[in-house]
C-alpha cells in the first residue's frame, strides 16, 4: 500500500465533511481530492517526473497540505521547509534535495524571488497569490488550477519509492536529509492515529509549523477522517479562543506554548470543555509545569518522543501515566511505542552502567540519508544523541543532549536535573542551564566534553519578579548537591529558540566557547 491509495479513498469515505479550515477558507474532503488531483497534474505538466522533488515554503495554510498530498499522487518527492529557518539554510536544502519546483506562500515571495535570482535560476516557483501581486516569473497557483484536469495522473508508485525528504534540525552540525518511503510514511501515520488517540470525529488544531512535526499530525488526522484547523503560531489567548470557537478536541503544543497558555490571564475562565487530547513533545517540559497543566486542563495530556529519522512516535507517555503524584512518570518520555525498541548504549559517561545514549529501532524508521549514508549501525540501531536511562517501569527518562552535558570535577551534570529544581522556584518563568569553560583564557570547542565547566543558569523571571544569584544558590542548595548548584546567573526577557521551538542552548553558550 502507498500514500496514493490512502489519499485516493478520502473523498469517497468523507465527501462533504470539512477536511481543512484556515481562517476564512474551508475545504471539504471532495474539494481536497479535486485540488490535489489538479496540482498533481500541474506538477507533471511542469516537467516533474517520478522521484523528482518539489519544495514547500509557506506558513500554515491549506495549500501546504494540498501540496503534500498532490506530490504523493504525482509520484514525486515532497520537501517540506520550515518557514522559520534562515535563507542560507533554505538555499542549502533546496540545492541538496535538488528541488526543481517550489510552492510558495505570499509572505515568502520576496525570499523565494531572492533565492531564485541569486543561486537557483532554474527553479520553477508556484505562488499562492491571495491579495499580493505575483512576482514576475512566478506561476499563479489558482490560474494553474483553473486549467488543470481533475482526474489524478496515471502514475505507478511503489511502497519503496521515496515520498518525502525531511531535514534534521542541525543541532549537531549541517542539517541532513532523511529519506521517507511511501510505506514508512503510511505506517508512521497509522502509528500516530493509534498512539496519539486520533479519532475520525476530532477537530484538530495545529498552530506550530507544518514543516516540522505538525505536518505529519495533519496527514494522520486527514487519513483518519478528522477536521484539521490551521493557524500560524498564535499567542496563548488566541489558542484558548480557537479551542472554544472551533470546538477543538485535539491539539499539539510545544512545551513553551503550554507554559504561555498556563500564564494566560483568561486561562481560568476559558471554555475548553471540548478539548480531550493535548499532545506535546519536541522539547523537554519540567514536572512542575506539567502538574500545573494537569490541574488546569485535566488528564488530557499525551507526550511523544521522536526525531527526524523516527518521526514523533518512538516513545509515548499516555494519558493514564500523567499522574501528578508520580514525579518519576512526569519526568519520563514514556514507554516504547508499539513495535518500537529502545536500548541504551554506553559512552564515556556511563559510570554506573545505568545511563547511555538512546538507540531506537522502529518499522517506520528511515534507513538512509540523502547522501547515501546509513542512519543506523550494523545492528539496525539509530543513535539519537540523547542521553537517558530506563526506570523500573520501563519508561525512558531523558537526561540531556550529549552535546549539552556539563563536566564538573570530571563527572557529568545533566542540565535537566538542575532545570527541574529551578523551574519550581516561584519567581522563575523559564530556565535554561548551560556549561561554560572554567578557563576564560582559552577558546575550546563546544563539543569538547573533556573541558571542565562551571554551571550557569539563564532565567526568564516570572512577571516583574527579581532573583539574585545568592537567592538562587540558596534555593538550589536545599535540593541539589553543592557540586551542581549554579555558579553564575543571567536574567533575560526571553530565551532564544530554534526554528523548531526548542531552547537554543548553542546560541546561549556561543559567547563563552
Amino acid at each position: 500500500m502507498t500514500l496514493v491509495s490512502a489519499f485516493d479513498t478520502l473523498a469517497r469515505s468523507h465527501g462533504d465533511k470539512t477536511a481543512i479550515r484556515t481562517g476564512d477558507t474551508t475545504l471539504t474532503y471532495t474539494d481536497l481530492d479535486e485540488r490535489t488531483a489538479k496540482l498533481a497534474n500541474i506538477f507533471r505538466s511542469l516537467g516533474l517526473d517520478s522521484q523528482d522533488s518539489v519544495g514547500i515554503l509557506m506558513k500554515n495554510r491549506s495549500e501546504f497540505i494540498v501540496t503534500q498530498i498532490a506530490a504523493a499522487r504525482a509520484g514525486i518527492i515532497v520537501v517540506p521547509l520550515n518557514s522559520a529557518i534562515d535563507k542560507h539554510s533554505i538555499e542549502s536544502i533546496l540545492e541538496d534535495a535538488n528541488v526543481r519546483t517550489l510552492v510558495v506562500g505570499p509572505t515568502m515571495f520576496d525570499l523565494a524571488k531572492e533565492i531564485q535570482q541569486t543561486n537557483l535560476k532554474s527553479l520553477d516557483i508556484i505562488g499562492i497569490k491571495d491579495k499580493a501581486d505575483l512576482p514576475i516569473g512566478f506561476h499563479g497557483l489558482e490560474e494553474l488550477l483553473s486549467k488543470a484536469d481533475t482526474d489524478p495522473p496515471d502514475v505507478t508508485v511503489s511502497p519503496e519509492d521515496t515520498a518525502a525528504i525531511h531535514y534534521t534540525g542541525g543541532t549537531t552540525g549541517q542539517p541532513k536529509g532523511t529519506l521517507h518511503t511511501h510505506y514508512s510514511v503510511l505506517l508512521n501515520i497509522y502509528a500516530h492515529i493509534q498512539e496519539l488517540e486520533l479519532r475520525p470525529n476530532d477537530r484538530q488544531l495545529l498552530v506550530t509549523p507544518l514543516g516540522h512535526s505538525a505536518g505529519r499530525f495533519a496527514l494522520a488526522g486527514l487519513v483518519n477522517g478528522a477536521t484539521v484547523v490551521l493557524r500560524e503560531r498564535v499567542d496563548s489567548e488566541s489558542v484558548l479562543q480557537l479551542i472554544e470557537e472551533e470546538s477543538i478536541t485535539w491539539t499539539y503544543l510545544i512545551p513553551t506554548m503550554i507554559s504561555d497558555l498556563l500564564e494566560a490571564p483568561s486561562v481560568e475562565d476559558a471554555d475548553v470543555e471540548s478539548l480531550q487530547t493535548l499532545v506535546y513533545g519536541s522539547a523537554p517540559i519540567t514536572p512542575s509545569r506539567l502538574k500545573e497543566g494537569l490541574e488546569v486542563f485535566g488528564d488530557i495530556f499525551i507526550q511523544f518522543y521522536g526525531l527526524a529519522e523516527v518521526p514523533n512516535i518512538a516513545t509515548i507517555l499516555p494519558k493514564a501515566h500523567h499522574r501528578p503524584q508520580d514525579e518519576e512518570s512526569l519526568k519520563s518520555a514514556g514507554f516504547p511505542a508499539t513495535l518500537v525498541e529502545i536500548a541504551l548504549f554506553s559512552d564515556e559517561f556511563d559510570f554506573d552502567g545505568q545511563i547511555g545514549e538512546v538507540g531506537i529501532k522502529a518499522p517506520y524508521a528511515v534507513g538512509e540519508y540523502l547522501d547515501g549514508t546509513s542512519t543506523h549501525d550494523s545492528d539496525g540501531w539509530i543513535k539519537t544523541g540523547d542521553i537517558g536511562r530506563i526506570d523500573d517501569e520501563g519508561r525512558l527518562i531523558l537526561l540531556d543532549r550529549k552535546q549539552d552535558i556539563i563536566i564538573t570535577d570530571g563527572e557529568p551534570v545533566y542540565s535537566t536535573e538542575v532545570e527541574d529544581v529551578i523551574q519550581r522556584h516561584p519567581d522563575v518563568h523559564q530556565v535554561a542551564v548551560i556549561g561554560i569553560p572554567e578557563s576564560a583564557h582559552e577558546r575550546v570547542r563546544m563539543d569538547d566534553l573533556t573541558v571542565e565547566q562551571s554551571i550557569k543558569a539563564v532565567i526568564v523571571p516570572e512577571g516583574d519578579a527579581e532573583i539574585t544569584l545568592e537567592e538562587l544558590q540558596e534555593y538550589c542548595g536545599e535540593q541539589l548537591s553543592e557540586r551542581i548548584v549554579p555558579e553564575s546567573l543571567d536574567t533575560v526577557g526571553k530565551l532564544p529558540e530554534t526554528a523548531y521551538g526548542k531552547i537554543d542552548k548553542r546560541l546561549l553558550k556561543e559567547p563563552y566557547w
